[in-house]
């Protein structure tokens, strides 16, 4: 049983996902706890999808449609961070969709812990076909709580995704997201936002479908500009973490990170600009290179500390290894 009837203010920026939309919006509606703000922002969608929104408000009175001009999905949340009145804040992607039960379960968790963020697994795939997403793996049991300056490691290691996530809003604050970065915009709003956490209470129980391999879906689509954003993030996140005890999850992030880039480089001129960044991005993390290996002395480990030695110099060993790395996983 509930302690309270919070309200929780369910953020979904939308942009030309027409097909997929009547899906996520009826999965919010029909939440099995029902006090609910919703706010739909239309990104200037033009295959038909504002007009969804427009049905879809006139079918409940708890969802609020803004039409704005496009400018991204971080303008359009920090848009919607200044409409919001809940004690709760969500993300939704307007392509997946969630479980019935998803707010009442992550509520009661919250409440359980005491927690000021809670936190689910997911599924991953298609309506036809999804397995479940492996995102909290570094414990055994089927819930945790993060506390004492554990949580920014932890959680950033494990999941930096915010659509699993309920927030408190007022811990958000004025955080904002820099509209400049347009990939992993999220991951460090979510960094920052842990900041100030004290508990952040985690379900293994997955409760939010996330929608992959999209036609139009940034992450599915090959190199591309955003990528330079991703490794700026990423340049940004490392920052956060150093500063804050978790160099060790930074160091490895950005292995991580280089190796997906450089997976999708090929052997044209036009790739100078990824492999400069990726340069600087292991020139942060080269100093903290002996973390990964710290707690940790696997050959997985080892291996990535010589590709971290391999991103420093950018050559094309390098680009070899990840693409390797990148086709295993």
């Amino acid at each position: 049983m509930l302690k309270n009837n919070s309200l929780i203010s369910v953020i979904v920026p939308v942009y030309n996902t027409k097909a997929y939309f009547g899906k996520c919006i009826k999965t919010i509606i029909d939440q099995s706890y029902k006090n609910l703000e919703i706010i739909l922002i239309d990104d200037g969608s033009t295959d038909g999808t504002s007009a969804k929104c427009d049905e879809w408000s006139q079918k409940d009175a708890r969802i609020k449609v803004f039409h704005l001009q496009n400018g991204g999905v971080s303008k359009a949340r920090n848009f919607a961070l200044e409409q919001c009145h809940g004690e709760w804040v969500s993300f939704v992607d307007s392509d997946d969709w969630l479980a019935l039960d998803m707010y009442e379960i992550l509520l009661a968790l919250a409440d359980k812990f005491e927690a000021d963020t809670a936190c689910c697994g997911a599924w991953q795939g298609n309506e036809e076909n999804y397995t479940v997403r492996n995102i909290w793996r570094r414990f055994k049991e089927d819930e945790v709580c993060y506390n004492n300056g554990s949580a920014l490691g932890n959680v950033i290691e494990q999941s930096g995704t915010l659509w699993n996530k309920l927030l408190k809003r007022e811990l958000i604050g004025c955080i904002r997201f820099d509209e400049k970065i347009r990939y992993a915009e999220d991951t460090l709003f979510l960094s920052e936002y842990l900041l100030k956490a004290n508990c952040v209470a985690v379900t293994k129980k997955p409760l939010y479908y996330y929608r992959i391999n999209r036609l139009g879906n940034v992450v599915s689509g090959g190199l591309n500009s955003r990528h330079l954003d991703y490794l700026y993030a990423t340049a940004l996140i490392f920052d956060i973490l150093r500063e804050n005890g978790s160099v060790d999850v930074g160091v490895e992030r950005v292995v991580d990170v280089g190796i997906r880039v450089a997976a999708l480089m090929n052997k044209t001129n036009k790739q100078k600009c990824y492999m400069d960044a990726i340069r600087q991005l292991a020139k942060k993390a080269m100093p903290y290179r002996t973390e990964l290996i710290k707690n940790n002395r696997s050959a997985k480990q080892y291996f990535k500390k010589f590709i971290l030695t391999q991103m420093y110099y950018g050559n094309f060993l390098f680009v070899c290894c990840s693409k390797i790395v990148n086709r295993i996983k």
